[in-house]
């Protein structure tokens, strides 16, 4: 009895450490599914120095994940982390600036920090930064910049990049765009984004070809496996 209770302590026992208590955080999350445990483990590994476990945080006090939503903690969280280096930080601390939330409302910040993110090959940063440099967010609109701004967050497998560009680029319906276009939509099926694979698919269908049928129809079923309603029709 007492060796069970021994263990019990043992298993409840709070880590120690950056690393440890890291550690701890992803396997509360891979393998209890257990966020709140994660969250206070991500929490005492910030507070050790860990940055990684900072950013992780962030992310949680941003979702309300394991924890009361708390934008302003969040914000705390993702500021350690990008001042650090963490580019995870930058972009979910960016994130907030650009909205406001828990934190005052600036675009140009924002842009700095979406930027820093994308400097250090953080996809979705560079989606972000391109999203303000295509709409004129707190900078002149520069829709070329954003062009290869959008290329940069979906070579880094950012399958919203992708699909944002592709749209962006097919509406101005330039004969030159097509094969971009068509591409971008593959590149985002190719990253499980349901509604690519359907789009590429009527693509595919307006080759008039056996090979473009062909291909059209894994891509509707594709898409229709991936939870798009259309494609399953």
């Amino acid at each position: 009895m007492w060796f069970v209770l021994l263990m019990l302590a043992w298993a409840s026992s709070p880590c120690e450490g950056g690393g440890a208590c890291f550690q701890e955080g992803i396997e509360s999350l891979t393998q209890r599914n257990d966020a709140t445990s994660a969250a206070r483990a991500f929490g005492r590994a910030c507070d050790a120095g860990h940055m990684m476990a900072c950013a992780n945080l962030g992310v949680m006090l941003e979702r309300g994940d394991g924890v009361e939503l708390d934008a302003a903690k969040a914000a705390e969280a993702y500021t350690k982390a990008c001042t650090s280096g963490q580019a995870i930080g930058c972009v979910g601390l960016g994130r907030l600036v650009a909205n406001g939330d828990g934190v005052e409302q600036d675009d140009a910040r924002a842009i700095s920090l979406f930027e820093k993110g994308c400097e250090a090959n953080h996809a979705a940063g560079c989606t972000a930064w391109a999203r303000m440099l295509d709409g004129g967010f707190g900078i002149e609109r520069d829709f070329e910049r954003a062009v290869s701004t959008y290329h940069r967050g979906c070579d880094g497998g950012d399958a919203e990049a992708c699909v944002t560009l592709a749209r962006r680029l097919g509406a101005l319906r330039r004969s030159d765009y097509a094969l971009k276009v068509q591409g971008l939509w593959s590149r985002a099926c190719l990253l499980d984004e349901a509604e690519a694979c359907f789009r590429e698919a009527q693509l595919r269908d307006a080759e008039e070809t056996a090979e473009g049928r062909r291909a059209a129809r894994d891509l509707r079923n594709r898409s229709c496996t991936l939870g798009f309603l259309d494609a399953c029709k």
